[in-house]
């Protein structure tokens, strides 16, 4: 990497460490709407992985960003491939939508299955409920896995042309955690992966002393990885760490400490102590929450707001938790133009001074109109604008 990229990393560690950088970092956070931004419906394109990774690629071509967390949402040719309907095209032909309905999610008694033998339950129980290919004669089902293997090659290599350009525009990639060990909670993996969100949430109620076995379980085998068996000296910030917030958003204060807080303190601070940060982003509302949070050692997290409001929560944040916001998906779909600079406007305004902020849209872009193209352009022209402006 060269010096723009030297220099960008510096104004990244700069602001999540309360200093005032000479450029606050704007960024964008972008899935597969880069392919309606390029006017083209991706369902139509999968199969020509040039054109994927050309028309996917325009919008790092376009925009000079400081940082990019991009990539295409989900390798759905893969799930198609094993006959799985987990994941599915919206009518945009470009979203991937997360088939919940379609999912067959643990049981209630499946419970004692992942308690007592999770490396079993994990592969062999859980996935033979989901996809066709397991219902298959063996033959049929041999073809269908090296379908999905060629499928899922082919996806690895778009993956990596697509981060290849980012490599060569010299973009920040942080949030993707490098040496620093990805913080989930137990209980998201629960809520996402083995119950789904109405089930997860029922569980916590009804029977609680079972959600609190089966965390306990997750978190061991987490701790058996190589970041805790074999842990650095150092962390340097950059990249930082992801730690995803998703369940937590639907938790009281109670709970989201138990279940969120907790695991953080009593395993993940070694590393914060040692140098390492994390990035979060804050899916739903979880303002409430916030203020615990707070406790943690100053610039431990940056938060990414996405359901709250930053003007009303920045209050509790300042000075101890760096704040990405900057844009909110409402106005880059239904704003003018005018509304979409004004707002970005007052948020520079608000939170850039002293530093603590990275410009961040609320939510990353999916579908093909969860943005209007020209306000797209003139939000991260503005924030360019302004983010050299002492």
């Amino acid at each position: 990497m060269g010096a723009l990229f030297e220099e960008r990393k510096k104004n990244l560690i700069d602001a999540i460490s309360f200093r005032e950088p000479d450029k606050v970092p704007v960024g964008v956070q972008m899935s597969n709407w880069a392919f309606a931004y390029a006017g083209v419906r991706y369902e139509d394109i999968i199969d020509d992985p040039d054109r994927v990774v050309e028309t996917f690629t325009k919008h790092l071509r376009d925009f000079d960003f400081d940082w990019a967390q991009t990539g295409i949402s989900v390798p759905i040719e893969v799930y198609q491939a094993l006959g799985s309907n987990n994941y599915v095209f919206t009518s945009d032909g470009c979203c991937i939508e997360h088939n919940q309905t379609q999912i067959k999610y643990m049981t209630v008694e499946d419970y004692d299955l992942l308690i007592n033998d999770l490396a079993n339950f994990n592969a062999e129980i859980l996935p033979k409920r989901n996809g066709e290919i397991y219902q298959k004669p063996f033959g049929e089902a041999y073809e269908m896995f090296k379908n999905a293997a060629r499928k899922a090659l082919q996806n690895e290599e778009v993956t990596a042309r697509i981060q290849a350009v980012v490599r060569e525009r010299e973009f920040i990639t942080p949030f993707s955690g490098g040496d620093t060990p990805r913080y989930m909670s137990p209980f998201n993996s629960i809520f996402d992966k083995y119950r789904g969100i109405v089930d997860a949430l029922t569980d916590i109620r009804r029977r609680p002393e079972k959600v609190d076995e089966a965390c306990a379980v997750l978190l061991a085998n987490t701790l058996k990885g190589p970041a805790f068996t074999h842990p650095k000296d150092h962390y340097d910030p950059y990249p930082m760490g992801r730690a995803t917030c998703h369940s937590e958003c639907f938790l009281n204060q109670k709970d989201f400490d138990k279940y969120f807080m907790t695991p953080f303190r009593d395993h993940y601070m070694q590393f914060v102590e040692k140098g390492a940060r994390y990035y979060m982003r804050g899916e739903g509302r979880f303002k409430q929450n916030i203020e615990v949070m707070s406790e943690l050692p100053k610039g431990t997290i940056t938060i990414m707001l996405d359901k709250d409001d930053p003007f009303e929560t920045y209050p509790i944040m300042k000075d101890k938790m760096p704040i990405a916001c900057g844009i909110t998906s409402s106005l880059l779909k239904f704003g003018t133009v005018d509304e979409c600079k004004d707002y970005v406007k007052k948020c520079f305004d608000a939170f850039a001074p002293g530093g603590g902020f990275i410009f961040a849209q609320n939510e990353g872009l999916l579908a093909a109109n969860d943005a209007k193209v020209e306000n797209f352009i003139a939000t991260f022209e503005t924030a360019h604008e302004l983010s050299r402006q002492k």
